[in-house]
């Protein structure tokens, strides 16, 4: 037991004379006289007789007794702690002062116009005082996952300085004398302030046009001046237009705050993630499976490829790599290298463009699988599928961060491969999340853009961009750090938001944790706490990952002076990736993984070694073949390292193999043989 004591003195009189009256009693009851007279008097003592009668002198001291302490307890605030676990006075001591330390960070953080629940922080308040153990990266090896250290990695929000009312009265002053200024009348119905930007609700008088309100937005802009103003129309049950001005000081939108809420915590959908907080600063949740694909576009420092970390991290934060599985394809090689730690991937993330077509394909040829199985077993979607069979499916979520760079490389393939993902691949539970900065109709084509009803659209260069991703204008006017347009599935007008920030060092050590976790538990006993200590220390997991890749050759001769030969082995042959098996994935190498191979591969590489070159023509001649899957063989027969890369004034490409033992290696190698 705890006495936790704050000496704050309550200075009630009653409870004092309460206090002073029932010690008289009690003085009484054990007989103690002041100059021979009884202290209580007639009346109090014939009291004390008549209860003395029901609980007997013994119980009647016992009860003054208990009143005597509740009173002291309440006069001086004196508070009982139980806790759960017994520990060290030393480790208790550090609890308490680490808790009350983290309460008081976040007081002075706190400001009155922040929306996120309220009643929330208090209980993370309470949560925070009772931390046992706190389990960090660069102290302890984490044996099981745990939310909380998940959540510590994840960046506490800082006291921003926002609009105080008085600015805000000002900016409503000037809008209303500017409109005036203009002819045009209305007055002001309501004021929305949250971290972003306000939006003042204005209403026309009667007989004023709404078009001719709506092209006055710079001239706004100007008189307040701001960078740009955007006036939303009246929305569906509303009289009002909506007058969204940036604020003088704009906050940052945490994650880890739209994780803790209880908006998010209550969600009970699969595959739920925080999209941001809306105008007010409320959290806005929704689910991948309701998408049910996503389009992005965003110019860069937008806010795109953040808003696809805080979405793939919130995910990782619910679900296990049994619920859900990753691709992850990244042609800017930058973003998204750290997941290459967790074994949620099927894949490590894929970096060339070349390699999309061949990682689409494997998709689909997952999708065929499942389909074919679930007609078997006479279900519908995966929902049914789990709910009666033991050998549950997980969702599978292909996220492409740069869609431009794909369609640069294998328009027609990607096209294909995306447009039949998108129209089947809902019901087996594989969803697509495609990202670009070019939203153009060369990249977002027709196809595509019918098959994704979900989008978002972040600060754009042009009104021609918004409506290429929003089919309306508005993006063009967006701030960029967030702020965006989201359209769902399902409603006729965008919504504004603002995403939640993640730093690239938060990516890094949620990635590295859950790695950590993962390793230890597969490869344990035979890996100890500081052996994964060092492996992590190092970074050299991609020695694990990339096997047969020339570059990591270091990484594996200190992975193995580590862990030793047989450990060494084991690690290899099993790879960090949990097992997946419903698709073989086979062909010419990225790493240990490989690019899916052509049936007449193995005769084309014959074919151009023969003949000393090799072009798609060449290939179709000989074959019969389409133009498109000739050029695929080509490709995967440059991926395997049989010919060059394309030559100059259309010349065949180049053999680069010098003898036919080279080239049934690399062949072999390829199908994986």
């Amino acid at each position: 037991m705890i006495f936790k004591k704050r000496f704050k003195f309550n200075p009630v009189f009653l409870l004092g004379l309460l206090f002073f009256v029932i010690l008289i009693f009690l003085l009484d009851v054990l007989g103690v006289k002041i100059f021979n007279f009884h202290l209580s008097g007639a009346v109090f003592n014939g009291l004390l007789l008549f209860l003395s009668g029901f609980l007997g002198k013994t119980g009647l001291i016992l009860l003054l007794s208990g009143f005597e302490v509740a009173i002291l307890f309440s006069m001086f605030d004196i508070s009982v702690i139980l806790p759960k676990i017994k520990l060290k006075k030393e480790r208790q001591s550090e609890i308490i002062h680490e808790g009350e330390k983290r309460i008081e960070v976040r007081e002075k953080i706190e400001h009155p116009s922040d929306n996120l629940e309220k009643s929330h922080i208090k209980e993370r308040e309470f949560m925070d005082k009772q931390i046992i153990h706190r389990e960090r990266e660069d102290t302890e090896v984490p044996l099981v996952l745990s939310k909380e250290v998940f959540l510590n990695f994840l960046s506490i929000p800082k006291l921003e300085k926002r609009d105080s009312s008085t600015d805000i009265k000002i900016k409503k002053a000037k809008l209303i004398r500017k409109l005036r200024e203009f002819g045009v009348k209305g007055n002001i119905t309501s004021i929305k302030s949250g971290p972003f930007i306000t939006r003042f609700d204005f209403k026309p008088a009667a007989g004023e046009k709404i078009n001719s309100i709506i092209k006055l937005a710079d001239d706004l802009a100007l008189e307040l001046g701001v960078g740009t103003i955007s006036i939303v129309g009246p929305q569906p049950g509303k009289d009002v237009l909506g007058i969204e001005v940036p604020n003088d000081y704009v906050d940052t939108v945490f994650l880890r705050p739209l994780l803790e809420s209880k908006t998010f915590i209550k969600e009970k959908r699969e595959l739920v993630f925080p999209v941001g907080t809306d105008i007010e600063g409320n959290p806005v949740v929704w689910s991948v499976t309701d998408f049910p694909h996503l389009l992005i576009a965003g110019t860069t420092g937008s806010g795109k490829s953040v808003f696809l970390n805080s979405l793939i991290v919130s995910l990782l934060y619910n679900n296990s790599y049994e619920n859900l599985r990753l691709i992850l394809i990244d042609p800017k090689r930058i973003e998204m290298q750290f997941y290459n730690y967790i074994p949620h991937l099927l894949i490590p993330v894929v970096v060339d463009p070349r390699e999309a077509v061949s990682i689409l394909d494997y998709a689909v040829n997952i999708m065929e699988e499942r389909y074919r199985e679930f007609s078997r077993a006479g279900v519908r979607n995966i929902k049914e599928f789990n709910r009666r069979s033991q050998d549950k499916k997980p969702y599978i979520l292909i996220v492409v961060d740069e869609l431009a760079d794909l369609m640069m490389t294998s328009s027609r393939e990607v096209e294909r491969g995306i447009t039949r993902l998108a129209q089947m691949a809902r019901a087996v539970g594989i969803h697509l999340v495609l990202a670009t900065q070019r939203p153009s109709v060369d990249v977002i084509t027709g196809i595509i853009k019918a098959n994704f009803p979900s989008r978002i659209a972040f600060k754009v260069s042009s009104k021609v961009d918004s409506k290429v991703i929003l089919d309306t204008t508005g993006a063009e006017r967006l701030l960029g750090r967030g702020d965006m347009l989201f359209l769902p599935f399902g409603r006729g007008e965008p919504v504004r938001l603002h995403a939640p920030y993640i730093s690239a060092d938060e990516v890094k050590g949620v990635c590295k944790y859950l790695g950590r976790v993962y390793m230890y538990q597969r490869f344990s006993p035979h890996m100890g706490m500081e052996m994964l200590e060092s492996i992590m220390e190092e970074d050299i997991i991609e020695g694990i990952i990339f096997k047969d890749d020339p570059l990591h050759d270091i990484k594996r001769k200190k992975l193995k002076n580590i862990v030793g030969d047989e450990l060494y082995k084991e690690l290899i042959d099993k790879g960090i990736y949990a097992p997946f098996d419903e698709v073989e994935y086979t062909g010419a190498s990225q790493g240990d993984y490989s690019i899916t191979v052509d049936e007449l591969f193995e005769k084309a590489a014959e074919l151009v070694y023969e003949m000393g070159g090799g072009s798609a023509s060449l290939l179709q001649r000989r074959f019969s073949i389409g133009w498109a899957r000739a050029i695929r063989i080509v490709d995967q027969l440059e991926a395997a390292g049989i010919l060059g890369g394309p030559e100059r004034g259309g010349k065949p490409r180049k053999v680069l193999v010098k003898s036919r033992e080279e080239l049934e290696e690399r062949i072999k190698k390829a199908l994986n043989r």
